[in-house]
């Protein structure tokens, strides 16, 4: 867990003791075993991890005297993620709803702390299912990008990507094998510039506006790629499985097509 392994390299910096202590603690809390920890397990965790925020807010001074303020925020802040983590699998059933919030809310540290830098603006990059603004997904929970847009309103500029043929590579969550699977998507919308004759182009939907036959099709629902790290051979055979019917104009301010998509290389 990278934001556990921040928070402990700072407390190695500013406080041995208690280094030694969370180290011991937090042994058993990583990526690969949280979700082969009890509920008493997770609790205990998250009672560190309590231990911990209250700790670094009680000695801010301190210790930002032996780092930086820059490192101290950091540290709150990973310390802060790793109860998040904790939250969701003790709230197991909520999942997917407090997920998006806690990605709103960390979007927003990011937002407040660029600005100190002076900063104006921030780029990151989502799935579609995550940045979109009109919660589409028929697991009913609401998008972080629904709450960006809420927050932000027009400042909030959301970018989808859709594609006609998609070689990709995705995890089977059962096996834990990764492997390259290739589908189709046809819509209204990628259909319309099917005789492009660039591999990859950006659609702005206000420009779109301009012609009737584009500003039609922007405004209907239809069948929009999405496509998350967990796929099993026959979810090809159902649409379902990887798009999520949306009206692209509500869901993006624009999009980016891919004629022929192939998959990126994981590096464990």
């Amino acid at each position: 867990m990278c934001s556990k392994s921040v928070v402990l390299k700072y407390y190695k910096t500013v406080n041995q003791d208690a280094f030694k202590n969370y180290e011991l603690k937090l042994e058993h809390v990583s990526n690969e075993k949280m979700r082969e920890l009890t509920t008493e397990q997770l609790n205990e965790a998250k009672q560190t991890i309590d231990e911990i925020i209250l700790d670094l807010q009680s000695n801010e001074a301190a210790y930002v005297g032996k780092s930086t303020k820059e490192m101290y925020t950091f540290a709150l802040q990973y310390a802060q993620i790793m109860k998040q983590r904790t939250q969701l699998f003790l709230n197991d059933k909520d999942y997917m709803q407090l997920r998006d919030e806690y990605l709103t809310d960390n979007m927003q540290w990011i937002m407040q702390f660029e600005a100190t830098r002076g900063n104006e603006k921030v780029f990151f990059n989502g799935h579609n299912g995550h940045i979109e603004k009109t919660s589409a997904s028929l697991a009913g929970y609401k998008s972080m990008g629904n709450y960006l847009d809420e927050l932000y309103r027009d400042e909030y500029f959301a970018i989808g990507t859709d594609f006609i043929e998609s070689n990709f590579q995705s995890k089977n969550s059962s096996s834990g094998d990764r492997k390259n699977y290739k589908v189709k998507n046809h819509n209204d919308l990628v259909d319309a510039f099917k005789e492009v004759e660039s591999n990859i182009f950006y659609v702005d939907f206000e420009k779109a506006s301009d012609s009737g036959d584009l500003e039609e099709i922007v405004s209907k629902e239809q069948k929009m790629a999405n496509i998350g790290d967990d796929f099993r051979m026959w979810y090809k055979f159902l649409k379902m499985f990887y798009t999520i019917e949306m009206t692209p104009n509500e869901a993006y301010d624009g999009i980016i097509i891919v004629k022929e998509a192939t998959p990126t290389s994981v590096k464990e």
